[in-house]
């Protein structure tokens, strides 16, 4: 029922709001990166709050960065590390950028981009190579394997499509709930 009322909704505001008729550049969404909080970025927060082990940090011109940890990635269920996240570890938002641009955020505001994509909520951590795999696809595209993170993968997507309330077709939004029913039965 939600679905079919934001089906209709959706395509509605974006029908009276600006174009912006900018191409897609990850710089429209983190122009200087990602966000610092307590000297302290988006991503180096996340490998800290994420790991299964104490993280080793180091002080760095006076931003503290994870340099070694160990994590589960979200997208294949196995474990990364222990080792030093850089070139092994990434922080992936589940709505790609890309893919969420080409679904409304391109008529956003730079805060609100901004904001959508230092998330915490929505950020996954995942191997380089995982995330090498998903690229910009959305969840139509693109589900982990496995049914129990296919189920937290879709749940997030869910939840982040329509918090910021992306332009998403009834056909994809059918697809996306009936599969995030398929993979979270009997995980629940």
């Amino acid at each position: 029922m939600v679905f079919r009322f934001l089906a209709f909704l959706v395509p509605l505001i974006l029908l009276f709001s600006p174009v912006d008729a900018q191409e897609y550049s990850r710089e429209m969404f983190m122009r200087s990166g990602w966000q610092q909080h307590d000297r302290m970025n988006t991503r180096h927060r996340i490998l800290m709050e994420r790991s299964l082990i104490p993280p080793e940090l180091r002080d760095s011109n006076g931003t503290i960065k994870v340099i070694q940890g160990e994590w589960i990635d979200a997208l294949t269920g196995r474990i990364i590390g222990p080792a030093n996240p850089d070139g092994v570890v990434e922080i992936d938002h589940v709505i790609p950028l890309k893919w969420a641009w080409d679904h409304g955020a391109s008529v956003w505001s730079y805060e609100k981009r901004n904001r959508f994509a230092n998330d915490r909520r929505f950020l996954i951590v995942t191997s380089r190579k995982s995330n090498n795999r998903k690229r910009a696809k959305g969840a139509d595209i693109f589900i982990p394997a496995d049914h129990a993170l296919a189920c937290t993968y879709l749940s997030t997507f869910s939840q982040a499509a329509l918090e910021y309330v992306l332009d998403i077709d009834y056909k994809t939004w059918t697809w996306i709930a009936t599969n995030e029913k398929d993979a979270c039965r009997g995980n629940s």
